[in-house]
C-alpha cells in the first residue's frame, strides 16, 4: 500500500510502477542470458498483395511465412528473450477505417504472422510504431489479445495511456545474482498522426505511447527506486526512412540518458544509423529491419542496405556481472535477398563497419570501444554496456 500511495501522489497513476505480466523464470538459474533485440519486423502482407496484383508473385503464398526468416532461426532459438518491433497490426478486420487517408496501411494475417512469431520464440513485441494503429483500436485490441493469448507480451500500446505506457520487467538469475531488466516502448510523436490519425493514447482514448521525455523520466526514476540496480532499456521507434540519424533522434536521445536511462535502442529508418556513445552510455539510434517484407527503396534512395541484430548477454563472471552487446549487421535489402535477409558476407562487414566507424559519435574513436569477432552466427561488433 505505501507503494501504491506513492506512486498516486506522485504521478497521479498516469506513470506506472511495473508491468503485471508473467514474465520471469522465477528461482531458475542460468549461467549466462542472451537477450535478442530487432528491428522493424512485419511480413509484409499488404506489400506482397499489391506485388502479385502486378502480377510478380507474393512470396508468402509462393515459398511461405518461415522461408523469410529462415537464415535467423538458430539465434531466435537459441536466445533467452526475443524482442522486436512488431510494424503492423495482427488483424482480419475486412476495413481500415485509415483508408484513403494514409498512404502504406499495414495487416498481419492471424495465421501466417502469428504462428511464425510464436514457433520463432518471439517473447515481447513494441507495439510503439507508426503502423500499429493502422486498423484503429479495434485492431490494436485484437492484437494484443492474439498475441497474450499465445505467450508473447507486448509493451508500447494499449486501451489507456497508463496500459501504453507499462513498462516490461524479467528478473533474470545469472549465476548467484539477480539482474533486473527493464524494457519501455514508445514512439515519437507526430502532429498528423495525433490529429488525424488518433494514433496517441492518452487521458481519453488508447493508442501507442509517446516519446515524452518528462514522463519517461519520471517511469526511470520510478523503477530505479524500487528496483535494486535495473538495467533501463528504452526501446524506440523514430527517424527518417532510409536516412541517417537527424537532429531530433541526437538531442531527444541525450536527453533520455540525462533522464536515467541506461541504454537506447532505436528503430523505424529500415536500416542500421550511427551509434553514440553520450555520458559513457550508448545510443544505438536505428537497428534498422530485422525481417520486413516490403520491396524496399534502398536503391532508389541511394541508401545502404544494412542493419543490425543487437544481442544483449548478461553474464556472471568473476569480476561480477558482465554486459555486452554483440551486434550482427545483417543485409536487408529485398531485391538483391529475394526476401529472404541474411547475415553479412565477410566484405560486407568490412562495409558497415566502415560506415559506422566514419560517422558515429564515439569519444576517442571507434576502435577504442569496439572489438570485432566472428562466432557461429556470423560476424560481429561488441560493446561493454556499464
Amino acid at each position: 500500500m505505501r507503494i501504491i500511495t506513492i506512486l498516486t501522489l506522485l504521478f497521479l497513476s498516469v506513470i506506472p510502477l511495473f508491468s503485471a505480466a508473467k514474465n520471469t523464470d522465477g528461482v531458475k538459474t542460468v549461467p549466462s542470458a542472451d537477450l535478442l533485440f530487432l528491428g522493424d519486423t512485419s511480413f509484409g502482407e499488404n506489400y506482397q498483395l499489391v506485388l502479385k496484383s502486378q502480377g510478380k508473385g507474393n512470396v508468402l503464398e509462393i515459398k511461405g511465412y518461415d522461408y523469410t526468416i529462415a537464415k535467423f532461426k538458430q539465434i531466435l532459438s537459441e536466445a533467452s528473450l526475443v524482442i522486436g518491433n512488431l510494424e503492423t497490426p495482427i488483424t482480419d478486420r475486412p476495413y481500415s477505417p485509415l483508408a484513403g487517408k494514409k498512404r502504406y496501411i499495414h495487416f498481419g494475417d492471424v495465421q501466417g504472422t502469428l504462428n511464425t512469431l510464436k514457433n520463432n520464440r518471439f517473447n515481447l513485441l513494441s507495439l510503439a510504431n507508426n503502423h500499429a494503429m493502422d486498423y484503429g483500436m479495434p485492431g490494436l485490441t485484437q492484437t494484443i489479445e492474439l498475441t497474450q493469448k499465445n505467450g508473447i507480451e507486448t509493451c508500447g500500446a494499449g486501451a489507456t495511456e497508463k496500459e501504453a505506457a507499462k513498462p516490461y520487467m524479467h528478473t533474470f538469475h545469472v549465476g548467484n545474482k539477480g539482474v533486473n531488466i527493464a524494457i519501455l516502448c514508445a514512439y515519437k510523436y507526430v502532429e498528423k498522426y495525433d490529429k488525424d490519425y488518433q494514433h496517441y493514447a492518452n487521458d481519453q482514448r488508447g493508442g501507442v505511447y509517446n516519446i515524452d521525455i518528462k514522463k519517461l523520466k519520471a517511469q526511470i526514476s520510478t523503477i530505479k527506486k524500487h528496483k535494486e540496480n535495473p538495467l533501463v532499456i528504452l526501446y524506440l521507434h523514430w527517424g527518417k526512412n532510409y536516412q541517417f540519424t537527424s537532429e531530433y533522434q541526437v538531442k531527444t536521445g541525450r536527453a533520455l540518458i540525462d533522464a536515467g536511462a541506461d541504454l537506447i535502442l532505436g528503430h523505424g529508418a529500415h536500416l542500421m544509423q550511427e551509434i553514440e556513445l553520450y555520458n559513457n552510455k550508448w545510443i544505438v539510434y536505428s537497428l534498422g529491419n530485422f525481417v520486413f517484407n516490403s520491396p524496399g527503396r534502398y536503391k532508389k534512395r541511394n541508401a545502404h542496405p544494412f542493419s543490425l541484430i543487437a544481442n544483449l548477454r548478461i553474464e556472471n563472471t568473476n569480476q561480477g556481472i558482465i554486459k555486452k552487446i554483440r551486434f550482427y549487421p545483417v543485409f536487408s535489402d529485398n531485391q538483391v535477398t529475394q526476401y529472404q535477409s541474411r547475415f553479412v558476407t565477410s566484405l560486407e562487414f568490412q562495409k558497415a563497419l566502415d560506415i559506422l566507424s566514419r560517422r558515429s559519435r564515439i569519444p576517442g574513436g571507434f576502435s577504442r570501444h569496439i572489438s570485432n569477432g566472428n562466432d557461429k552466427y556470423g560476424e560481429y561488433f561488441e560493446i561493454k554496456v556499464e
